[in-house]
């Protein structure tokens, strides 16, 4: 069996209640986002080609892109620091095992960034179109890696039986760190994430269009065809991650009553509310749809944590770990959750200012 490092002997800052909820909250809002670059970018790219209002749609969206990437990484922050705190000898071991990797992260998401920037300033400009598409979908491949890259860190630090394997490799006692864990069960969630990023994309340009004021030239009755069709395609390809999946994740999914079906009702929520957009394309459709895939990323988000603590637990009970409560930072963290919850309404009213 390979060994474990030991748990940090000053325990848990926080009740292990506290410390979760935060972690779905966190996971949730960064799953909210970053759907809006994974496959928003790409679908955003696809459309430009269009005329009309899928063009203008597909425009509005890339052009946020930048904001967004900032708003997703700034939340995805949170799930990986109460990560951090609950499960640190899984989590640190298994990204020093695919170490090359890992560090690429910081390196390729600064180039994507920028490179999103550059697309958005220049796309317009006819000397420099060719260039700047170039770099937007260069761009987007990249966002595309990434989300493999942390598909395989999440899948090997749950399965500390497959850490040998990586250990083998080895110059002076040291691992090359040069190895992905990507396989079949990363693959299946991978394909999960990008389908339920695709109806996330759908609720964006409803939202943009009724409830941010978005331009009147995007036009609901041509957008209603797109919004059908992402929802409708969001599911096929969920469902396609999801049915193999499912044998992964029957033997944690015992005992936790309904959740273990909701994950997999959200996506044919966020395509009821695009069937009642596409009939009735309206602001009342629009929030039936936003509301339905925030349902749909929640359940997701939940049961992923479910699977997860279950996965490990296994190896580690949570309720064994020592806890000293350290109210001075859970207090700080507090107060700064608030306030940015503050500013980011705020912004979000600015927006609809400015769009109106």
């Amino acid at each position: 069996m390979t060994p474990i490092p030991a748990f940090d002997p000053l325990g848990l800052p926080a009740p292990i209640w506290f410390l979760l909820a935060l972690k779905v909250f966190g996971f949730w809002v960064h799953l909210i986002f970053m759907g809006l670059w994974f496959a928003g970018f790409v679908v955003g790219l696809l459309l430009l080609p269009s005329n009309g209002s899928l063009r203008l749609a597909g425009q509005r969206l890339l052009k946020r892109i930048p904001v967004i990437i900032a708003f997703g990484v700034n939340a995805g922050i949170v799930p990986l620091l109460f990560l951090q705190v609950l499960y640190p000898q899984f989590f640190y071991t298994s990204t020093v095992l695919q170490a090359w990797y890992w560090f690429s992260v910081i390196v390729l998401i600064i180039f994507a960034y920028y490179g999103t920037y550059y697309y958005v300033h220049n796309a317009e400009r006819e000397e420099r179109k060719r260039v700047a598409t170039l770099i937007g979908w260069l761009s987007a491949l990249i966002f595309l890696f990434l989300g493999i890259v942390f598909a395989s860190e999440m899948q090997l630090m749950v399965t500390p039986d497959r850490w040998s394997d990586f250990f083998r490799h080895t110059i002076g006692g040291a691992v090359l760190g040069n190895r992905l864990a990507f396989d079949g069960i990363d693959l299946q969630r991978y394909v999960m994430v990008f389908g339920l990023s695709l109806s996330t994309v759908a609720a964006f340009f409803v939202f943009d269009r009724h409830l941010l004021n978005g331009s009147s030239e995007v036009q609901p009755e041509e957008l209603r065809t797109l919004v059908l069709g992402l929802t409708f395609l969001g599911l096929v390809i969920f469902g396609a991650g999801a049915v193999p999946y499912l044998r992964h994740l029957q033997p944690y999914l015992k005992g936790i009553g309904l959740w273990k079906f909701l994950a997999g009702v959200g996506p044919f929520l966020a395509l009821l509310g695009g069937v009642l957009y596409a009939i009735q394309p309206a602001t009342s459709t629009a929030w039936l749809l936003v509301i339905f895939q925030a349902l749909s990323l929640l359940f997701n988000a939940i049961t992923r944590q479910i699977v997860q603590v279950r996965e490990l637990a296994q190896h580690v009970d949570l309720s064994s770990l020592p806890l000293h409560i350290q109210l001075s930072p859970i207090l700080l963290f507090l107060i700064t959750f608030v306030v940015g919850v503050i500013v980011t309404l705020w912004l979000l009213r600015m927006y609809r200012t400015a769009s109106t």
